[in-house]
């Protein structure tokens, strides 16, 4: 199971391409499908979320923002740190999920992305350090209701 999400779309895409293989190598009198691997079923609910949050980014992160806490304050910027390393994980997530996890469709790549963000977000600093307005129920709540509903989309073949 690789990390692109398989829609109904998709799964007809791979039947038609698998059975008009069947037929070209029946007529060619071989056996063989022509090399292609059996059609994916569509992707559960619960399958696209495990799929639309990029864990792996979210972990280093959180292990990072736990790693600088522990830093001396008087000695060290924890502030900029904390901002900077929010910037470069989430200028990281896109190239990550294209190269690394090998998805294959933008709008998942943008889903995964901004479900980064708003853990971010939710996991407070360096938000909550910078902005009197910051509240962690915002976060929190924005995530619960991000991570409840976008299961239901399903992306298009890029």
């Amino acid at each position: 199971m690789g990390r692109t999400v398989v829609t109904a779309k998709d799964a007809a895409r791979q039947l038609d391409a698998f059975k008009a293989a069947r037929k070209a190598a029946a007529a060619e009198g071989s056996i063989a499908s022509g090399g292609l691997p059996p059609p994916e079923k569509p992707d559960t609910y619960r399958d696209r979320l495990m799929k639309y949050i990029p864990a792996e980014i979210v972990a280093i992160y959180l292990a990072l923002l736990n790693l600088i806490k522990g830093a001396e304050p008087a000695k060290t910027p924890i502030n900029a740190i904390e901002w900077g390393l929010f910037w470069f994980i989430l200028a990281v997530t896109i190239p990550w999920q294209l190269k690394i996890m090998k998805i294959a469709k933008w709008q998942q790549v943008a889903v995964g992305t901004t479900a980064f963000f708003l853990w971010a977000v939710t996991l407070g600093d360096p938000f909550a350090t910078s902005w009197g307005w910051y509240q962690p129920l915002y976060g929190t709540a924005v995530m619960m209701l991000f991570t409840f509903l976008i299961p239901l989309f399903e992306p298009e073949k890029a």
